[in-house]
Formats: structure tokens, C-alpha cells, sequence
């Protein structure tokens, strides 16, 4: 009986402390109804041949401005890729998904994604992808760091030009543009310099790309296949890299001339004992890679295009450019001063990125379930934030007066300083090259 007692009275303080200790969720965050829209059968499958089918036509901002439309202005739910996902538009979603990033939501990637990379991204701990960021962002924003890039960015530009673009009548700026940015991305990844790896990795990537968002079919001569093989080509490729890194900043001690991401990243690992494998490395070299093939370079079409359709542009964007250029040398690189001086050519990249958006967004899963706009988001759900609903809808003409960019987007944009940063950096760079050499 006494046995009987005391389990009684165990049992009922045990049961007393886990529901005083256990997580309570927000009853008002439960009783908020999902997003509008939809995600059932049939219609669910249609959503992302919907989606694809845009995307490959560039007219992904009908997809959205379809279902706002429809369901509301700022979110909505449906099927993509498989997941439940709610889409968040405007400028003060974006905001809002940075402002809690890796607090309410974290990164997400498709299968695709996953396969095509061989699970890069799953394979390293949160706090591992958390430090590896802040790694990847100090490179970019350190100011003597900022400084290095432009000179770095300025040579790679100069040779590209003198190799491609010098002694020929005519050139194809498109495929140009994607061998400059590429050779630019390789130069600050991992210091690539070799022109044989070069053009080893190029096709590499370009097979991978078209595969992120083709139908995950592994079988021979299929898109899909084809990336998958191609990234462990481009992965070993790194792993040599990383070797023959490792004995020339540790066996050799070469790490005053170490100025890319891989050798910071080595130094600071091995400086606080923290232990990433190659593989693991390798892999999402690839993957961070694989995002510098197309954006950039679209931009630089677009601007291209942009000056070429619309002279009177044209002709104040060379000025401001040849006036930086009478107070330059013959062989003097630019300067962070030279580019803050590019206050038009700057509001003109600006301008292209807001009415032609080289990507239309990234995607984010929630960690917790939470409230947005009157709505409750599930925990485990999916979340793509979209770059083309940041475009103001009443400003669809070029406009150089002022900066039409959203003051919300400047501060997301301060998030993404990293891509940002190389996006503008390249292209300066690449305007001053045209416009002070070469005319329409």
C-alpha cells in the first residue's frame, strides 16, 4: 500500500513539473487562421509547373501578381516543390524574414538543391552555417578588406577585357559578362587564377544551374544527372584547392598573402580549433559558386542593354565615368573613393536591379509557428520571399532622379550586404571598362 503511495505521488510530481516546465505555445498565434489560397490535390501540382514555366519565360511576376489578385496583396499560401509554402510580397515581408533570420525561420533548399550538392548545407551544424556566414560577411565588410576587392576586382576586370573585348569589331556582351563575374567570383572564393581550372569550372557550373529547378529524374542524359556529376567534378576540383591551400598557409606559412574566403576561413577554423572537414568544405564552395554564375552577369546585360536603348542615360553615365578617369594613371586601379564618386552610374544599377531582377528569391523554413499580417505560419512550413514583388508597381519606367529603391529594401539589402557588395563592385567596375572604351 505504501509502495503504492509513493508511485502515486511520483508519478503525479513528475507530471506536475512537465507541464510547468513544458513549452507553452501562443494560444493567439494557434487560433489565427493560415494564409489564403490553397494546397490540395489536383491543383497543388499545377503550382509549380505554373512557376517553373514563368521562370523559364521571365514572366515569374505574373505567377505572383496572379495570386495577389486572387488571395491577397501580402501572402499567400500554396503547393511548390512539394512543400507547403507561403509566398510573403512586398518590401516589409522581406524585412521582416531577415530581421528574424535564424530566430523564426532559417534556410531552405529544395531536394533538388540537396541531391545536385549532395547535402552541403545538412551536413554542417547550425552553429557551424551561423559562423561560416559570419566568416563569409566579415571578408566583405571589414574596410581594408572592402579596399583589397576593389583593386583585386579591377585587375581581373582589366584582363578580361584585354583578352576578350580589345581588338575585336564586335562581341556578344552575354556569354562575356558570365566569363567575367565567374573568373571575379573564382579570384575572391579561392583565389583561382589558373585559366585551365577556369574554364574547367564554367560548363561545370552551367550544368548545375540548369538542373536547381529541373524535375529530380537521376537517369542517364537527364538534366539532373548531369549536375549531380558535374558538381562532383567541380568538388574535386576543390579539394585540391583546399589541399594544396592548407600546406601553403601551415607548411609553407604564406598567410600574409592569403586574400580570399577559403584561406580566411582556414586560418580563423584552425585558429579557434574548430574542425570542418574538406568534403563538407568542398561541397558548399560548390553550392556558394553555383550563386555567382547568372546574377551578376544578367545585370550587366541588363545595364548594357539599358544605356543602349535609352542614349540620353548613356550619355551621362560616360561623363561621370570619364571624368573618375582624368584623375586616374595609366595602370592606377580604382578606388572605394573612385566608386563612391559613381553617384549616377550607382542610381542606374539601382534603377535595372528594381525593374529586371536578376533572381526571384530564396526560400526560408520556419523553426516555430508565428504570425504574420493576421495569419499563423506553421512550424516545419515552407517560406519564399520574392525579389520581383519589391517593385514599386505604380514606377514602371526607368527613373535616374532619384533612387526609386524602397528605404525597407536599402536595409535588407544591408543584410545581403555580401551579394550586394560583389554585384555593385563587378559591375562599376565593368561600366567604366565600356563606357570609357567602347561605344554602342
Amino acid at each position: 500500500m505504501e509502495l503504492f503511495l509513493i508511485s502515486t505521488l511520483l508519478i503525479l510530481t513528475i507530471s506536475y513539473f512537465y507541464f510547468l516546465l513544458k513549452p507553452k505555445h501562443n494560444n493567439a498565434t494557434q487560433n489565427l487562421p493560415l494564409p489564403p489560397g490553397h494546397v490540395y490535390w489536383p491543383l497543388k501540382l499545377f503550382e509549380t509547373l505554373d512557376y517553373l514555366s514563368k521562370a523559364k519565360t521571365d514572366t515569374i511576376h505574373k505567377f505572383f501578381a496572379e495570386r495577389k489578385d486572387k488571395y491577397s496583396r501580402k501572402l499567400f499560401k500554396t503547393s511548390h516543390l512539394g512543400q507547403n509554402m507561403v509566398f510573403l510580397c512586398g518590401p516589409e515581408a522581406n524585412k521582416f524574414l531577415f530581421a528574424n533570420d535564424y530566430k523564426l525561420v532559417r534556410s531552405w533548399w529544395p531536394d533538388t538543391f540537396l541531391k545536385v550538392f549532395e547535402n552541403a548545407g545538412d551536413e554542417m551544424t547550425m552553429e557551424q552555417v551561423m559562423r561560416a556566414r559570419k566568416q563569409f560577411l566579415s571578408f566583405f565588410n571589414e574596410p581594408e578588406a572592402l579596399a583589397r576587392h576593389v583593386g583585386i576586382t579591377d585587375e581581373v576586370v582589366k584582363d578580361h577585357f584585354r583578352k576578350f573585348w580589345d581588338d575585336f569589331d564586335q562581341v556578344t556582351v552575354a556569354p562575356l559578362a558570365r566569363k567575367l563575374t565567374f573568373a571575379v567570383s573564382c579570384r575572391l572564393l579561392a583565389d583561382i587564377r589558373d585559366r585551365e581550372t577556369l574554364e574547367k569550372l564554367l560548363p561545370s557550373m552551367g550544368s548545375i544551374v540548369d538542373a536547381l529547378f529541373a524535375m529530380p529524374i537521376n537517369l542517364p542524359g537527364t538534366k539532373f544527372n548531369r549536375a549531380i556529376k558535374e558538381s562532383r567534378k567541380a568538388r574535386e576540383i576543390f579539394l585540391d584547392i583546399i589541399k594544396q591551400r592548407k600546406i601553403e598557409l601551415f607548411e609553407k606559412k604564406k598567410k600574409s598573402e592569403s586574400n580570399d574566403i577559403l584561406s580566411r576561413m582556414l586560418l580563423e577554423n584552425y585558429r579557434d580549433g574548430e574542425e570542418v572537414s574538406d568534403i563538407v568544405l568542398a561541397k558548399n564552395l560548390v553550392a556558394l559558386l553555383s550563386s555567382a554564375y547568372d546574377n551578376p552577369s544578367l545585370v550587366i546585360v541588363s545595364i548594357v542593354k539599358t544605356l543602349a536603348e535609352l542614349p540620353e542615360i548613356y550619355d551621362k553615365v560616360r561623363r561621370e565615368q570619364l571624368e573618375i578617369a582624368k584623375s586616374k594613371g595609366p595602370e592606377e586601379h580604382l578606388s572605394m573613393e573612385d566608386i563612391k564618386r559613381m553617384k549616377y552610374s550607382t542610381n542606374v544599377l539601382n534603377e535595372t536591379l528594381r525593374l529586371e531582377p536578376p533572381a526571384s528569391g530564396t526560400f526560408r523554413e520556419a523553426l516555430t509557428d508565428f504570425s504574420y499580417e493576421g495569419f499563423r505560419i506553421p512550424k516545419g512550413w515552407k517560406i519564399h520571399w520574392s525579389v520581383c514583388t519589391q517593385q514599386i508597381e505604380t514606377q514602371n519606367t526607368f527613373q535616374t532622379q532619384r533612387s526609386l529603391i524602397h528605404q525597407d529594401l536599402k536595409e535588407m539589402s544591408q543584410k545581403c550586404h555580401t551579394h550586394m557588395y560583389h554585384l555593385e563592385e563587378v559591375i562599376t567596375h565593368v561600366l567604366v571598362k565600356i563606357l570609357q572604351n567602347y561605344r554602342y
